[in-house]
């Protein structure tokens, strides 16, 4: 099967273009003209390309993928195609790269996105937060110097959280752009069982997101504050803390 391209479309008919070139790198120069359920070719193959495989699947795949990437907020771009790669796997087929499904899934949710903000004065899109996510909207400083942090983390997080003695910080840079400065976070170890409820492996992993614009003292306060006493009302098992970005963390903590 050779790959196919959108030439020209009229009120009757549509005509697809030969997307490979020849030798010498000119457009092969053969089309088919498809006019309601008939189509009719033109013109033999010039190009020097054999035939694609399974042209059909793969573009199934990469149109169902960007149509529920703006449907599916919250789930990721490789749980929304992978379900409908295996939909398509048989014998000597030659599926999609993930790694381009996963930039055209994201390219998608992009246009459907609000702007990203210049100043921490911005209204959140809540309607496009997960439920019960937004754990909290602070602001720091005094009015007209204020800064603004924003925490997030599910139920079950919490609950996972609550019951942990020992807390991990952590805070990473580069996925945060301005305003913003930082995205902090809390991790925890969790037990991982196989299909046999055998122990597998034990990971550490994110339990609590912050958004954060500044790092100073006051800052860091005002976020431990929220946490203990607006999230878990002074109620978990925490008995130490391991931080190795900052000791301004830790000791803030206590």
């Amino acid at each position: 099967m050779f790959a196919f391209k959108n030439e020209k479309k009229t009120d009757c008919s549509t005509a697809y273009r030969c997307r490979a070139t020849d030798s010498s790198g000119k457009e092969c120069i053969a089309r088919v003209v498809v006019s309601g359920a008939s189509f009719s070719p033109n013109n033999d193959h010039t190009c020097t390309a054999k035939p694609e495989a399974n042209v059909h699947e793969k573009h199934t795949i990469t149109r169902e993928a960007k149509i529920a990437g703006p449907k599916c907020k919250a789930v990721t771009a490789g749980n929304i195609f992978q379900p409908l790669m295996q939909e398509h796997v048989y014998s000597d087929v030659v599926l999609p790269d993930p790694n381009l499904l996963a930039r055209i899934v994201n390219r998608a949710r992009a246009k459907e996105r609000p702007t990203h903000p210049t100043d921490l004065h911005f209204t959140l899109d809540r309607p496009n937060i997960p439920k019960h996510f937004l754990r909290g909207d602070i602001l720091v400083g005094p009015e007209g110097r204020q800064q603004r942090h924003l925490i997030f983390s599910t139920k079950k997080q919490l609950r996972l959280l609550r019951e942990m003695k020992r807390w991990y910080l952590d805070g990473t840079f580069r996925l945060v752009k301005k305003p913003m400065m930082q995205l902090w976070t809390i991790h925890g170890f969790l037990k991982v069982w196989n299909s046999r409820k055998q122990l597998h492996e034990i990971k550490q992993v994110p339990l609590l997101y912050v958004l954060m614009i500044r790092r100073t003292a006051a800052d860091y306060e005002a976020v431990f504050l929220h946490i203990r006493e607006k999230i878990f009302q002074d109620e978990f098992s925490l008995e130490e803390v391991v931080c190795d970005i900052e000791k301004l963390s830790g000791e803030r903590f206590r």
